[in-house]
């Protein structure tokens, strides 16, 4: 081997150094040192492996002992093209002398460059082994590409087509790297257009089928994100494959080796990835066969491009793409012996499965079958049998659909399979005595489903639905089951036909609880229930809605008729006592009519018979009320429920005022300012009205706290905004509905605003009716300790109209007792009424609280109640309700009184009632004795 110094311009006598890598058709000098002299009768040789030259000329010089050189033949020596390289033929050198050779020479293609001397012999065996070595690698590329190619076309693997396409581009390029390409095999020159057409589409091709097979071997260690990059350099190198014949030849080759560096990069990359996946085990061989060829590409790359002085052995381009291929080879070879063993396995759980199946198929208790086109069961198992046992009687009806369903049922689950692919249908065998749910999926032509007899769990569901919608006591239809009746109603084409609703109501049956118990108050619901199945015709539907409460609906029945029907039907009720035991006592009956009209909502039909009922029991009961559509009460209640829906989304504020009826103290009547506020409505003409209709509205539909919490609020908003007005005020009273006093909510409402503004809280006072305090007296009691605690006062009102209780009078910590109306109106005309209230007022007086005096309608009323000790009075003798404006400026409730008879009773000097403290009857600092106090 001799040295090649580098690529050296002669100028001058001197070598001058010049760059290493010069493009091709461009001259370039090189310098070779070392060259041996040789006996004179031996010829010397000297070769550039590989290297591909267009021209080329060689000189040889000679080096003195005192280092100058002289060029030793004239004329240049030519250089020889050989399969293994360029080469000069030279004459045998003088023995003793130093000797270099200066070439001139154009490169076909970039190259480095080396130089070896030899002798012509050695030559021919080079040549020998250089062919031998090609054929050897062809032979083991392509006969390693034509296996890949024969195991991928019998087995239908992609991978292995793509391997072998793989395999023989990587063999040109190592064929181009060895130096023997097409020249040899083809007979084409490297260097002329088509040749170097071929080797820019074979690098390009190569490119594109590398990153493929990587992609392939190595995708299920990668990342989306990255194997969507190396689809990006596939299409970047399927790019150049186009643009191979329109690039000129560097060009192209610059463009695609800064796409190669990125393949590299990036191979390099994924398989340090691969190396951290969960499936790196089953990639270790191809990613060790891949590393290999890798390597082997960029030793190549630096021993071309000079930055290896010396080739490692065995790494070559060559040698690398071989070894990495036949590395490949095995691991997709394990590869095809895994996925074989997998498609082994996976039959034999296919096998299992099936066995398991047949045992589930003949073990499991679902009715299992196959349904084929003309409806013949063609496949069942034992529980379909039980189900069905003449499936495998000989006659044919029994092995068909139609021997035990109706067919009817079979098109309806072949248009649902139809549809949609499955069906699930319920239905009930030809006899109609059992029931059962189909699953089936398939088509029309092949069914496979499941059966199931669900005869049991419909039973149970059906008596689930009829207790939904029925009484448990009477067994007649509750308030969710005469609804329904009434929604089937509008629907049924047949709605035309005259059609009536009537609300029954057992008269005080409250009394049947109460005095014997519950158990008697059932036995009576039954026995009413009876006669009213006995009773009413066939056409009349029944419901119990409410404990004593039942509705009827008679359908198809004019209004005349129904009429008559309730008659009848209430004498029957109402004939004869009810027995319980030896008990006997009668219940009366009422009765509500309406005639049901198309418009009806079925709600707006029970509440309008409701509504006729509670007149025909304030009638006295025992009687029949009807409601036809023209009459004026039916009106009302149109009315009435039109209101109710509006006030559902929010109140009729601009239509509610309030106004505040003097309270005037009988005793001293300029020594304070009490007042009651009193709602009132703005009817369509502007005039202002009692609230009757509102709150009685109110009151049936549940919304009535919704009014009390508003005219809580006005009066507390109305006293905060006129401070000076509040602190001469006594007391403002409001009133409380039994609904509001029962509805937790509210209440905590009240707490809330009393404690929220504490000045106008010590004006309130709150009144309580005695009914609605009996209903709950501890809920009541709660109530007022509360409220007494923020300093509001709290009122006993219409006291003595209920049933009056001397034990919860004791119980509640009340301020005021206000006697009913209905006592102080007949004062003066009534001895009993005197007598009542005049106890009543002695009474509050010894439990140490106020009593306030309503209805005081005349002089002489309020001089009667003025002598006995009442404190306060209220009534239209007194002062009549005024608008809130005009008690701004009023200094105390005597100012107000303008009857001058009344206004001189009240200026009367009298002696003042004997008042006893309650503090003191506590304390029991007063004795009684058998006289008047």
């Amino acid at each position: 081997n001799v040295s090649v110094e580098g690529p050296d311009r002669l100028a001058g006598g001197k070598l001058e150094k010049i760059d290493r890598i010069v493009p091709p058709a461009q001259s370039q000098w090189i310098r070779v040192d070392g060259l041996n002299s040789t006996a004179e009768s031996r010829d010397v040789v000297i070769l550039f492996p590989g290297l591909k030259l267009e021209s080329g000329r060689l000189w040889i010089y000679s080096v003195s002992g005192s280092g100058n050189f002289r060029r030793e033949f004239a004329e240049p020596f030519a250089f020889e093209q050989e399969p293994l390289g360029a080469l000069v033929r030279l004459p045998a050198l003088v023995d003793g002398l130093k000797y270099f050779a200066v070439a001139e020479v154009k490169l076909k293609m970039p190259r480095l460059i080396t130089a070896q001397q030899s002798e012509p012999i050695e030559l021919a065996e080079s040549n020998l082994s250089f062919e031998r070595y090609g054929g050897a690698l062809a032979g083991m590329f392509f006969s390693l590409a034509a296996f890949a190619f024969v195991v991928g076309a019998m087995n239908r693997e992609s991978t292995f087509l793509l391997f072998a396409g793989w395999l023989v581009t990587s063999y040109r390029l190592a064929a181009v790297n060895a130096g023997y390409d097409l020249e040899w095999i083809a007979g084409i020159d490297p260097s002329a257009p088509l040749g170097q057409l071929a080797l820019r589409g074979s690098f390009a091709i190569h490119g594109f089928l590398t990153m493929s097979l990587f992609k392939r071997l190595f995708e299920s260690g990668l990342n989306k994100k990255f194997i969507a990059i190396l689809t990006g350099l596939q299409f970047a190198f399927l790019a150049l494959v186009v643009f191979a014949g329109v690039l000129a030849h560097t060009k192209f080759f610059q463009v695609s080796w800064i796409i190669a560096a990125i393949a590299l990069l990036l191979q390099v990359i994924g398989l340090t990835s691969v190396q951290r996946s969960k499936k790196r085990i089953e990639l270790r061989l191809p990613a060790f066969a891949w590393l290999v060829n890798v390597c082997g590409s960029l030793l190549q790359i630096a021993s071309t491009s000079g930055y290896l002085s010396k080739s490692v052995p065995f790494m070559n381009s060559q040698s690398a793409a071989f070894a990495s291929g036949f590395l490949i080879a095995l691991a997709l070879a394990d590869r095809l012996r895994m996925e074989r063993q997998a498609r082994i396995e996976a039959q034999s759980r296919a096998v299992a499965a099936l066995s398991k199946f047949r045992e589930t198929f003949t073990s499991v208790p679902i009715g299992l079958f196959s349904l084929d086109a003309e409806g013949f069961f063609v496949q069942s198992n034992p529980a379909f049998m039980e189900m069905f046992p003449g499936v495998n009687a000989g006659e044919v009806k029994f092995r068909r659909w139609e021997g035990y369903f109706d067919l009817a049922h079979l098109e309806r689950l072949r248009t649902s399979l139809v549809e949609s692919g499955k069906a699930e249908i319920e239905l009930s065998d030809i006899n109609g005595t059992r029931w059962f749910r189909i699953h089936a999926h398939g088509t029309r032509f092949q069914i496979e489903g499941s059966i199931e007899d669900i005869t049991s769990r419909r039973q149970y569901r059906e008596q689930l639905e009829r207790q939904a919608d029925h009484d448990s006591l009477t067994d007649l239809l509750n308030r969710r089951g005469i609804d329904i009746a009434l929604a089937d109603l509008r629907k049924a084409e047949t709605f035309g036909e005259p059609s009536c609703l009537a609300f029954m109501d057992m008269d005080r049956f409250k009394l049947v609880n109460d005095m014997f118990g519950q158990a008697a108050g059932d036995s009576v619901m039954l026995e009413v229930a009876n006669r009213l199945r006995k009773s009413a015709p066939t056409n009349v539907i029944l419901a119990r809605v409410g404990g004593d409460e039942f509705v009827l609906l008679f359908k198809g029945c004019a209004f005349v008729e129904a009429r008559s029907l309730c008659s009848r039907i209430l004498s029957e009720v109402n004939h004869r006592p009810f027995a319980v035991g030896e008990k006997q006592f009668s219940v009366v009956a009422s009765i509500g009519l309406i005639e049901v009209g198309e418009s009806m909502t079925p709600s707006f039909a029970v509440s309008a018979a409701d509504r006729a009922c509670a007149d025909a029991k304030r009638q006295g009961g025992n009687r029949v009320v009807v409601y036809g559509e023209s009459d004026r009460e039916m009106q009302n209640h149109v009315n009435e429920m039109n209101m109710v829906s509006k006030i559902h989304s929010s109140l009729p504020v601009d239509r509610m005022r309030m106004v505040l009826q003097p309270i005037v103290s009988l005793q001293a009547p300029f020594s304070s300012l009490s007042y009651e506020s009193l709602l009132r409505v703005v009817d369509d003409n502007g005039r202002l009205g009692p609230p009757a209709a509102l709150i009685q509205a109110a009151e049936r539909h549940g919304f009535v706290s919704r009014l009390d919490r508003w005219v809580l609020n006005t009066m507390v908003d109305w006293l905060n905004a006129n401070p000076i007005h509040r602190e001469r005020l006594n007391y403002c009273a409001i009133n409380l509905s039994g609904a509001s006093l029962n509805d937790e909510r509210f209440l905590a409402d009240v707490l809330a605003i009393v404690n929220a503004n504490p000045e106008a809280a010590r004006r309130m006072c709150f009144e309580i009716t005695e009914t609605v305090a009996l209903y709950d007296l501890k809920n009541t009691c709660r109530f007022v300790d509360s409220v007494r605690g923020y300093g509001s006062k709290v009122a006993l009102d219409d006291f003595g109209a209920g049933y009056t209780s001397f034990n919860y009078l004791k119980s509640l910590q009340a301020d005021l007792v206000k006697i009913d109306g209905t006592f102080v109106k007949t004062l003066d005309t009534d001895r009993s009424n005197y007598a009542i209230t005049r106890t009543i007022v002695d009474l509050t007086h010894e439990m140490g609280m106020s009593c306030v005096a309503e209805w005081a309608e005349n002089a002489r009323v309020v001089e009667m109640l003025a002598e006995m000790g009442v404190d306060y009075g209220q009534g239209w003798a007194l002062a009549k309700p005024l608008e809130m404006a005009d008690l701004l400026s009023v200094q105390n409730s005597g100012e107000l009184v303008t009857n001058l008879e009344v206004m001189n009773i009240l200026q009367k000097d009298r002696e003042p009632a004997i008042r006893m403290p309650r503090r003191a009857i506590l304390q029991g600092e007063v004795s009684f004795g058998r006289g008047p106090v």
